[in-house]
């Protein structure tokens, strides 16, 4: 099933929303958070990294496993035949969840009006990252 709508917002407004069984979700947390989903997704895919885009001592970054996981679990959102709303949340609701929503909107839902707006402070690494992946994955 195509992905109909696709959102990013803060773990706060995540931990509030209540979804149905159309509703996935990528949930991204700094290491040591907790977050409190509601029971009732569909799917869910937890990671953990903090919102950096080059290396830090002392700070955990994005790595190619885990932009794997996200494609691996975007391609079986598509599949499903249930689900065609994506939620993506980090802390803030800027910079790493827009930019997983970006990415699922370029890539998993074409037909989707292309996602701008609170899209431009997105993180870049994560962002560049995933389309890498993407392409070897994809053969390009």
């Amino acid at each position: 099933m195509e992905l109909k709508q696709v959102v990013f917002m803060s773990q706060e407004s995540a931990e509030c929303f209540v979804p149905d069984e159309h509703w996935a979700i990528v949930s991204i947390r700094c290491p040591g958070d907790e977050v409190q989903l509601e029971d009732g997704w569909a799917k869910s895919l937890y990671l953990e990294f903090d919102d950096i885009e080059s290396f830090y001592s002392g700070y955990t970054r994005f790595v190619y496993k885990q932009a794997d996981q996200i494609i691996d679990f975007l391609g079986e959102c598509v599949k499903s035949e249930t689900v065609d709303c994506l939620a993506v949340h980090c802390s803030a609701g800027i910079s790493r969840s827009a930019a997983v929503a970006l990415f699922a909107c370029e890539k998993f839902a074409p037909d989707l009006i292309p996602m701008r707006i609170g899209t431009e402070r997105h993180n870049t690494l994560v962002l560049q990252m995933l389309n890498r992946r993407f392409d070897k994955k994809n053969g390009v």
